[in-house]
């Protein structure tokens, strides 16, 4: 299987050796019972969207570009923090195919099971000569040693969970913005991207009493370069783990720790390995939500495929805190041939309250230049920042306010604030004049430069929204988008016909109707 971004080729040997590996782990038991107990499921998302995301300016004036008001999904319609706190971003057309089949072992308290898990993006079947591209969600072969039951339901156990399709998805931390040493994001944001081949992880799970531990461990291929010859592949691993509560309280507290090793530093042969080594830690409480949910964006409320209900009982409020500190091994940027252990930072506060008529939700995001590029290797290509440089981190205000109107109609208005994360460089030129250049960075493949002596400035994103549920099916959106940035750049000529960087027109105003069905 090869990857880019989210879209993995999956060739069809992989579900086949996944069922021989399911077969193998409890080959005698599934004789003995006649036939495996097993389930399938399929879920499909399709979604039709007539609009324009920008109505003021003609195409070559947006980055992406944006045409004429048509129909299909456009990059301009993601909301100003696309994938917070989810891996989808609403608009997929998508189907999600997950087979599953479970078998008692030969010992007693022993439970085997394997699940299939496929995701296809059915937007490539519009495409002419377009491949149907595939992602595999997490198919595995799992070994499970239940020894205790609780009053309260859950059971003790140990668990042995194999992941031998793709493993990329396990990583340390639960919001997508604050995870790491794995893919986040509907995008598949990963330090594993570079890798030659598949993702293989496994991971061993201890419950036991209050508290649930567990330990894994991730390897992938990478090509490293050789003193003699040509470059071969070269095993990275990963090791990670975790502790959280399970008391009956709406109390919880997770600590997460990982390292994970992604190949090489660019270089000569025998470069340092490029490493990523951290801790997140979670914690969270309220009362009548489990968790506080993330801000509502244009039809970006976590997986399509999981409905959200409201709370039974109601006011219900829920807070939660997320932090996470990283080292990664980096080039040193002030000391040439030398590696460094560049630290990497962010946290992150929601809080969530759902009365009689009304749900409102906040999230505060907190997070360094390197954080935000912890997936791509540093800020500059794998170089740490130089002390001499000025870091200003990002910081995030999301807030979102939903009227329960109905069970069917329900109108609502999301509000961002992002004060870009950015590092500037300070340097003198041979007259000994102080040069140096601002780097805005918003993510991986996102960094850009702003003209000399322009700071960068908040970002402003304010969408209303309406969604009417026609039936458990399908639903229908419309909403409005509009967005006020002025850090995009563009070259622009100067009087004497030179070219220089200047702004774009900071205003975008878009809009969309939207019919969802999911089922």
């Amino acid at each position: 299987m090869t990857c880019s971004g989210f879209a993995c080729r999956v060739r069809w040997a992989a579900p086949l050796a996944l069922t021989a590996l399911a077969a193998l782990v409890s080959p005698r038991a599934a004789r003995a019972e006649g036939a495996v107990a097993g389930a399938a499921r399929l879920q499909t998302s399709l979604v039709w969207i007539w609009g324009d995301d920008d109505v003021l300016h003609p195409p070559a004036d947006r980055s992406p570009p944006s045409p004429a008001a048509g129909i299909g999904d456009r990059a301009g319609y993601a909301a100003l923090y696309e994938g917070f706190a989810s891996r989808y971003t609403g608009r997929e057309n998508r189907s999600e195919l997950r087979l599953r089949g479970e078998a008692p072992g030969l010992l007693a308290g022993v439970t085997t099971r394997a699940g299939l898990a496929l995701g296809f993006e059915l937007s490539s079947f519009g495409e002419r000569s377009a491949p149907l591209l595939a992602a595999d969600l997490g198919s595995f072969a799992e070994l499970e040693w239940t020894f205790a039951e609780r009053r309260d339901g859950r059971s003790d156990a140990i668990t042995l969970r194999l992941l031998p399709v793709n493993g990329d998805r396990e990583r340390v931390g639960e919001l997508e913005a604050l995870a790491w040493g794995g893919a986040v994001g509907p995008r598949w944001e990963s330090p594993y991207v570079p890798a030659s081949g598949p993702v293989r992880a496994g991971r061993l799970e201890l419950a036991l009493g209050l508290a649930r531990a567990h330990a894994g461990v991730k390897t992938a291929s990478f090509l490293e370069a050789q003193p003699l010859g040509p470059a071969v592949e070269e095993t990275s691993y990963g090791i990670y783990g975790g502790v959280e509560s399970r008391w009956s309280a709406r109390v919880q507290v997770a600590l997460g720790f990982g390292h994970f090793e992604h190949g090489r530093l660019p270089g000569p042969a025998g470069s340092p390995r490029a490493t990523t080594t951290g801790v997140s830690l979670r914690l969270g409480g309220g009362s009548g939500l489990a968790r506080p949910r993330p801000p509502v964006a244009f039809m970006n409320d976590g997986s399509p495929f999981e409905r959200s209900f409201p709370p039974a009982k109601r006011p219900a409020f829920s807070v939660g805190v997320e932090a996470a500190h990283l080292v990664q091994r980096l080039w040193n940027a002030d000391s040439s041939g030398a590696s460094v252990l560049a630290p990497a930072r962010a946290a992150a506060l929601l809080a969530e309250l759902s009365s009689a008529a009304l749900d409102l939700r906040l999230a505060c995001v907190l997070r360094e230049p390197s954080f935000v590029m912890r997936n791509g290797l540093g800020v500059l290509p794998a170089q740490s920042i130089s002390h001499a440089a000025a870091e200003r981190p990002e910081l995030a205000i999301l807030a979102s306010v939903g009227l329960l109107m109905s069970g069917r109609v329900t109108p609502s208005l999301s509000v961002g604030v992002v004060w870009p994360a950015a590092v500037t460089t300070r340097a003198v030129d041979r007259a000994g004049q102080p040069v140096g250049a601002t780097l805005l960075v918003r993510g991986p493949g996102d960094v850009e430069a702003l003209p000399p002596a322009e700071a960068p400035v908040q970002v402003l994103d304010l969408r209303p929204g309406l969604e009417v549920r026609l039936s458990p099916l399908l639903g229908l959106v419309a909403w409005l988008g509009y967005r006020r940035d002025f850090n995009r750049t563009r070259f622009v000529a100067s009087p004497d016909g030179t070219l220089g960087l200047g702004f774009r027109s900071p205003d975008q105003l878009g809009y969309g109707l939207a019919a969802r069905a999911v089922w």
